[in-house]
C-alpha cells in the first residue's frame, strides 16, 4: 500500500490536548485523524455535529 503525507499546521497547545487525550484512550493522534477521514467516506458528511452557540445562523438569529 502506497502512503502519502497529510501535513496541517495546528496551535501547540491544541496538539498537545489531543495527544495527551487520544494517549488516554490508548491511540495516537495519527490513528484518530485516519478513522476520522474513513468515516467521512462511509458516511459521506463530517462524522460528527459542529455546534458553536455564538453562530451568525443560530436558531434566535435565524428567528429575528
Amino acid at each position: 500500500m502506497k502512503t502519502a503525507v497529510i501535513q496541517t499546521r495546528v496551535d501547540i497547545g491544541l496538539k498537545q490536548d489531543v495527544d495527551d487525550f487520544f494517549e488516554s484512550i490508548g491511540m495516537d493522534t495519527t490513528t484518530a485523524i485516519r478513522i476520522f477521514l474513513k468515516q467521512a467516506l462511509i458516511q459521506r458528511k463530517i462524522p460528527f455535529e459542529i455546534i458553536q452557540d455564538n453562530s451568525f445562523y443560530s436558531e434566535k438569529n435565524m428567528n429575528a
